[in-house]
């Protein structure tokens, strides 16, 4: 392997390479609040400019504390990675305050990993419009950054979900459709849905018990595969880059030596890869005009 390869995973330097990825998560895709952002972009940026505040718990607590205040007035609509994303800098913070900061990293980059893929499997499990299909088919036929797989995939026609489009933004605004409509379907997108519903409760029911399984023991040496399985799956379809950079970064941080030591690279690639994935979704080559 190349040498400089080794030094970029060296565990003498994972603690900056999982901060330098959160941080740019959190200056790229923070809310728009703008007292969140004037105090999440000033800590981030000025902890990329003199990275030694990179490791002082304060500029976690910090950014934690930003990201609440700023998340209260937009609670509701609210995507859940923001949550997870400031439960993460919560975490980085307290790992920062133990006696063994890489191993207290590692852990809690795991611990969260399995219980936010419990939870998600769980609330599946328990919504039975989700295991009927209608939950992916609605938000492929209702939600913008899907209208490119429902049309390639689904082949539903650009102008059925551009009238699908305008009419959810009357919902919004006004509270009720100004514009009749039925949502359009297809048996292909039917079959896709419920393809992604099982794909979805599978992978996620995996890397919950793989992550949450004790560690370096039996199956828990693929957890690396199974989240990154994950991440390269699931984000070109659904393009939510920030959920995919941050369990990039906290995958990153739980990444033991043993075993196969350059799991940081993939990762790493994973996190490139999603952007590069999204950046096409959203030039319009495969969305509506």
């Amino acid at each position: 392997m190349l040498g400089w390869t080794d030094a970029f995973v060296a565990p003498e330097r994972r603690f900056e390479l999982v901060g330098g990825m959160t941080l740019l998560l959190l200056l790229l895709h923070s809310e728009p609040v703008w007292y969140l952002e004037v105090g999440v972009y000033g800590l981030s940026v000025a902890a990329l400019l003199y990275r030694p505040l990179v490791r002082k718990p304060a500029l976690w607590f910090g950014i934690a504390a930003f990201l609440t205040a700023g998340h209260v007035s937009v609670w509701f609509h609210l995507d859940n990675h923001k949550f997870l994303l400031t439960y993460w800098c919560l975490a980085v913070g307290l790992s920062l305050l133990a006696a063994d900061t890489t191993r207290a990293l590692r852990t809690n980059a795991r611990l969260l990993i399995g219980l936010a893929f419990l939870f998600a499997v769980v609330g599946k499990l328990l919504a039975p419009d989700y295991l009927s299909g209608a939950f992916f088919e609605g938000l492929l036929l209702t939600d913008g950054r899907f209208f490119g797989v429902a049309h390639v995939f689904g082949g539903i026609p650009l102008p059925d979900l551009q009238l699908a489009d305008l009419a959810r933004e009357d919902l919004l605004v006004f509270g009720d459709l100004r514009i009749p409509f039925d949502l359009p379907s297809t048996p292909r997108l039917t079959a896709l849905a419920q393809g992604l519903t099982w794909w979805t409760l599978a992978i996620e029911a995996a890397v919950a018990v793989l992550f949450l399984w004790p560690e370096d023991r039996g199956p828990s040496r693929w957890r690396d595969p199974a989240l990154l399985l994950f991440i390269v799956t699931t984000y070109p379809v659904t393009p939510v880059i920030g959920f995919a950079w941050v369990l990039a970064a906290m995958g990153t941080a739980q990444s033991t030596q043993r075993g196969w030591r350059y799991w940081p690279v993939l990762y790493v690639a994973a996190y490139l890869f999603v952007m590069l994935s999204t950046s096409v979704a959203r030039s319009g080559l495969l969305t509506p005009g």
